[in-house]
């Protein structure tokens, strides 16, 4: 499989038409990027994501929206920004093109950023936030790369897609 920012987008839209409350929006966030994310593909590998990484996710999220005093477009995309970049911190990768490990999210302060302004813009419809949030996210995955190798060759970095 490969990551599908179309799908990653319908599942947010889902999330922001939904009538759940503050911790089951958080939650549903939380799963879409991990099922997203759990489609990603290192070559002919794939990487095995904690749930803890969600679950650490999830907790960001609704600990920014949760709070009025503190729940503002630039805290939320903070909160994806660091989520982000301790998501993608040393997952398990394996399979045909090796094993090994990811390096990180270089892009994830960026990601969080853009999706800030797309929060940021009370207009948008439920559609226009999701399509915004997830071209963020989908942005900031796409610089996550995995160091794999096959023993005993060397490892090479190998870009998610």
């Amino acid at each position: 499989m490969a990551l599908s920012e179309s799908g990653l987008s319908s599942a947010l839209e889902d999330v922001f038409t939904g009538q759940g409350t503050a911790q089951q929006a958080a939650d549903d966030m939380a799963q879409a990027y991990y099922d997203y994310a759990s489609n990603g593909v290192f070559g002919a590998s794939t990487p095995t994501i904690p749930l803890a990484s969600k679950t650490a996710l999830s907790a960001a999220i609704y600990a920014i929206t949760s709070n009025p005093l503190t729940g503002t477009a630039d805290a939320f995309g903070a909160a994806w920004g660091a989520s982000l970049a301790l998501f993608w911190l040393s997952v398990p990768v394996s399979g045909v093109s090796g094993n090994g490990a990811t390096i990180g999210c270089p892009g994830a302060a960026a990601g969080g950023l853009a999706a800030a302004v797309v929060v940021s813009n009370t207009n948008n419809t439920a559609e226009q936030a999701a399509d915004g949030i997830a071209a963020a996210l989908h942005k900031a995955t796409m610089t996550v790369t995995a160091s794999i190798s096959i023993p005993p060759n060397p490892p090479s970095i190998v870009p998610i897609a």
